[in-house]
C-alpha cells in the first residue's frame, strides 16, 4: 500500500472510527496507528482470498471494539484523557513553587540563549 493510502487512511480513522470521548490527540493516534495495521493484516487476508473473520475468529467489529477497549484501560486508565509525563512533572512543579518549595534564580530560571529562545532552566536537584 502506497504512503498516501496509509495517511488517508489514518486520517478517516483518527475522525471518524475513533471513539469522541477520547480527547487525547496522542492516544487517538496510537489507536489510529494499531488500526492501520489491523487493514494492513486485513488487506494480505485480502490478497491470500481468505476470509480474516473467519481464519481469527474475530469480526473487525469486535477486534477494533477491543482496541479502543485496550486504550480505556491501559492508557486512559478508565478515563477519556490523560496527562503526559511532562504535564505531570510541570504540575508538581507549579505545586512546588506555590508551596515555596521552589526558589527563582535558585532552583530555575529563565534566559534568552544565544538564537533568541526563551529557555526554562531547572536544577534538577532540588526535585
Amino acid at each position: 500500500m502506497d504512503e498516501d493510502k496509509i495517511k488517508q487512511i489514518h486520517s478517516a480513522i483518527f475522525e471518524k472510527a475513533i471513539s469522541n470521548n477520547i480527547k487525547n490527540d496522542r492516544v487517538k493516534n496510537s489507536i489510529a496507528n494499531c488500526m492501520i495495521g489491523i487493514a494492513l493484516l486485513k488487506r494480505v487476508f485480502n490478497d491470500l482470498d481468505l476470509n480474516m473473520q473467519e481464519c481469527t475468529g474475530f469480526t473487525m467489529k469486535e477486534i477494533i471494539s477491543s482496541i479502543e477497549t485496550g486504550a480505556y484501560e491501559d492508557l486512559l486508565d478508565g478515563g477519556t484523557s490523560n496527562k503526559t509525563v511532562i504535564e505531570q512533572n510541570f504540575e508538581t512543579m507549579n505545586r512546588m513553587a506555590a508551596n515555596n518549595e521552589l526558589y527563582s534564580n535558585i532552583d530555575y530560571d529563565a534566559v534568552l540563549n544565544l538564537d533568541g529562545d526563551f529557555v526554562l532552566r531547572l536544577n534538577y536537584t532540588c526535585f
